[in-house]
This record gives structure tokens, C-alpha cells and sequence, in this order.
């Protein structure tokens, strides 16, 4: 119940009261949750400590919470309708073609802005997504999005019918205690991603496309891969420019 009402706060609250509130929030978790303090250590010593500068990652995922809880608004309209898309054609031509794909993402940057971004460009998309320990949490969640035009779907049947009735299913590849996982040795060298995306393409005959976004220059940008792409080819840039940004979701 903590968790909506906070969420209800950053959806709510102006910009700048909504960022102080997630910074506490945010700041807070990594100062007491030892998955946040693992997360600052590998940052640190990944990167060293006279670059890693742990109050900028605090930052960022603070400013991506605070994204999210206002996903669906004016706010996250008005961002998506200025977004900088990159390589737009791999998903155009599929959908031209009546053909679905599988989405893989990651928890990075203000990745919920993805579905939002989706579907105001008319291609018809759902999510896979985990089950949440606190129904009234799930049902909120589950609210936000299907304000930003997502279906959630939380079974892989559901989620293989979907894509053969011609949906893009997004997926994600952070680890998680329930995904089966591979190495792949990003952003760090014992880090595993799910193979949940990879097996879903192959089972349904779909394409398999990565995408990532990010805030810059005050503006959302959004980088679709095409279907030959190699995975860690298109991943290794972004983790190397900002690799730990919400990588702790997925641990």
C-alpha cells in the first residue's frame, strides 16, 4: 500500500517535489537494501572510484521512477510525441508484413516510455511481465499501463498466442530468481540474462528485435536494432556508457 501511495505522490507531485521525493526514496534503498549497496560496489569497481560517481546513478534512477509513475499523462505524452527514434524501419516492415517480434529490453533508462512510444506510433503492443507479491501494487501497475495503450500478460501461453496473432511482446532480459538465465558478461563479467525472449522468438517463429532508450539533450531516444542484430553487439554501448542505471531490478 506504501508503494502505490508513493507512486501516487510522483505521479501527482510537481516535477521538481517529485524528484526530491525519489531521490530520498531512491538514496535511501541503496543506502539499506543490500542489493542496492552490491549494485554501487560492482559500479565502483567496475568503473573505479575516481569515475563512478554514485550520487549520478542515484539520479538517473530516481528521474526514471518518477517517468514511471507518470507514464500515461500529459507529461509522458508530451514526451513521447518529441521522441528521436532510431531504426524504426525494422519494425515498420513488420508490421506492414502482418508479422510480430519479440521486443527485448532491459530495466534502463526510462524503459516503460517504450510501450507509451509503441503504441502512439500505432504498433500493437504487449509486455510479458512477473507477478507482484502485492495485489493492490499489480493492479496499480497494471492500471498505469494500460492507460499507455499495454497489455500485460503473465503467462508464456498467453504470451505465445499474442505474438502469433501478430502483437510485439516486449520482454525483458534482466536475471531474475525465476528466469534461466546465460552469461553474457554485461555490464560486469558475472552478470546472466534471461533467455525468455530467445526462446519465445524461436518457439513462435518471430522475429527478435532489441531495443533501448534513454533521456538526453531533454529528450526520449529510442534505438530499435534489426532482426540480424547481435544482442551483446547492440547492448555492449549502452551498458558502457551508463552501466549500471537500473540494473539492481534485475538481480
Amino acid at each position: 500500500m506504501l508503494i502505490v501511495f508513493f507512486l501516487i505522490l510522483l505521479r501527482s507531485a510537481p516535477f521538481e517535489i517529485a524528484m526530491i521525493l525519489a531521490r530520498l526514496l531512491v538514496r535511501t534503498y541503496a543506502a539499506f537494501v543490500p542489493a542496492g549497496r552490491f549494485q554501487l560496489y560492482k559500479a565502483a569497481q567496475r568503473l573505479g572510484s575516481r569515475r563512478f560517481r554514485a550520487k549520478d546513478y542515484l539520479d538517473h534512477a530516481a528521474f526514471n521512477l518518477v517517468v514511471m509513475a507518470r507514464m500515461g499523462t500529459g507529461f509522458s505524452r508530451r514526451l513521447t510525441e518529441r521522441v528521436l527514434i532510431e531504426g524504426e524501419e525494422s519494425i515498420r516492415r513488420l508490421k506492414e508484413s502482418k508479422k510480430s517480434a519479440v521486443v527485448a529490453t532491459f530495466h534502463y533508462g526510462p524503459w516503460e516510455l517504450l510501450a507509451e512510444t509503441f503504441a502512439r506510433k500505432g504498433y500493437p503492443v504487449a509486455a510479458l511481465v512477473g507477478r507482484q507479491s502485492m495485489r493492490i501494487f499489480e493492479g496499480y501497475l497494471a492500471a498505469l499501463r494500460r492507460r499507455a495503450g499495454l497489455r500485460t500478460i503473465t503467462d508464456l501461453n498467453t504470451a505465445s498466442r499474442v505474438l502469433r496473432n501478430g502483437m510485439f511482446l516486449a520482454v525483458l532480459l534482466d536475471k531474475t530468481r525465476r528466469a534461466k538465465t546465460q552469461a553474457w558478461g554485461l555490464p560486469y563479467s558475472d552478470y546472466n540474462v534471461s533467455v525468455i525472449p530467445q526462446r519465445l522468438a524461436k518457439k513462435t517463429g518471430s522475429s527478435l528485435i532489441p531495443v533501448m532508450c534513454r533521456f538526453r539533450n531533454r529528450r526520449l531516444e529510442v534505438t530499435i536494432g534489426s532482426p540480424t542484430k547481435d544482442l551483446r553487439e547492440f547492448f555492449m554501448p549502452f551498458f558502457q556508457e551508463a552501466p549500471f542505471e537500473w540494473l539492481v531490478w534485475g538481480e
